[in-house]
């Protein structure tokens, strides 16, 4: 939805030589399903999230 997103997704895919990262859209049901497991609150489309393991880490965009 993003060109920023999609960007930084593509430039960690094409250097993800050993598939270590996995991304799905914020309005999937799988993130809806990671944000609710890890009970993450106030995070919208604008988010970059990483969760490895049991913690997170999140940015949000600003415009």
């Amino acid at each position: 939805m993003c060109n920023l997103c999609n960007g930084a997704v593509s430039f960690i895919i094409q250097r993800d030589h050993k598939d270590v990262f996995l991304f799905t859209p914020m309005q999937s049901q799988t993130a809806q399903s990671l944000i609710a497991k890890h009970q993450l609150e106030a995070v919208s489309n604008d988010s970059f999230i990483l969760i490895k393991g049991d913690k997170f880490f999140y940015a949000v965009m600003q415009r």
